[in-house]
Formats: C-alpha cells, sequence, structure tokens
C-alpha cells in the first residue's frame, strides 16, 4: 500500500468515525453494536459472518440499550445502518454527494430485506456550514445517481 493510500486511508476512517459519534450524538435512536452483537444480528437473519463490516450502526425503534443475544422483539423495527461520510460543503445533503460502496454492502441490503427487515444507508455530511445527514433506501439512492463505475481491487499472491 502507498504511503499516500495509506493516509488517505487514516483519513476515511477518523472521517467515518467522527460521523459516526455526530450520529449518536444527534439522534440516541441510533446504536453502535459491538462485535458480538453484529455477529448476533447476522446469526439471527441467518446472513454469512463475511458481511460483518458491511454496517456500522443501528437505528432501533426507541432509545435503548440491547442485550448481546439480540431478540427477535429487539430486532423486528431495527433497521441496519451503513455509513457514508463527507466533510464536503452539501446544503443539499445526500445532492453532490460522492462515495464508495462495496459489493458486500449492496449484497447484505438484499439479504437483509429477503429476510424482511430494513436496511439504509446513511449520509453524514460533516461540514460545519452543512452539518446533516440523510437515511435512503437502495431505491432511494438509485433514483438519485448521475454515474457510477465499478473498480476492481487487486491483490496478488505473495
Amino acid at each position: 500500500m502507498s504511503t499516500k493510500s495509506f493516509t488517505l486511508t487514516l483519513e476515511n476512517n477518523k472521517t467515518e468515525d467522527e460521523a459516526i459519534q455526530y450520529l449518536l450524538d444527534s439522534e440516541p435512536r441510533f446504536y453502535l453494536p459491538n462485535l458480538e452483537q453484529r455477529k448476533a444480528i447476522l446469526s439471527h437473519l441467518e446472513i454469512d459472518i463475511k458481511y460483518l463490516k458491511a454496517f456500522d450502526l443501528l437505528l432501533l425503534q426507541k432509545p435503548a440499550v440491547i442485550s448481546s443475544e439480540l431478540s427477535e422483539k429487539e430486532l423486528r423495527n431495527t433497521e441496519i445502518i451503513e455509513i457514508k461520510s463527507s466533510k464536503k460543503y452539501l446544503p443539499k445533503n445526500p445532492r453532490g454527494f460522492f462515495f464508495g460502496a462495496t459489493e458486500n454492502e449492496f449484497q447484505l441490503v438484499k439479504k437483509v430485506e429477503a429476510k424482511k427487515h430494513k436496511m439504509r444507508f446513511c449520509f453524514v455530511c460533516l461540514n460545519k456550514k452543512s452539518k446533516s445527514y440523510k437515511l435512503l433506501n437502495v431505491g432511494e439512492i438509485e433514483n438519485l445517481i448521475q454515474s457510477k463505475r465499478v473498480q476492481y481491487q487487486i491483490h496478488f499472491k505473495k
């Protein structure tokens, strides 16, 4: 990994951490699941553990502390949230948003919805002049797409 690529990754991780904190501070229904809770969510939905990093938060029906062993009742009205964050000035968030998304994230949406649960993307703008967030489902995202491209990331064997 080049120094520039590594620096960009660190900056993106920092921006995402800031976005998570902004959401947790803005809306008490956002919940940051720990590793065991993430595993429990995927297990409960009978979804492969490979999707463990394809979501960031939960949006609960009402503020609560959820147990590590998520029950059907706790999950019933809980939405799975994937965060996309930017520090760009976006007065009409998400309009103008530029983001990357993995195939796993979109596959997870399909799998979650097939289980009759909800998953949405949360577009977080951290710019001081336009700080905001917007939740969108895949259909709403598709309606806003101006352009998209596929990029392959390739690693050679050692």
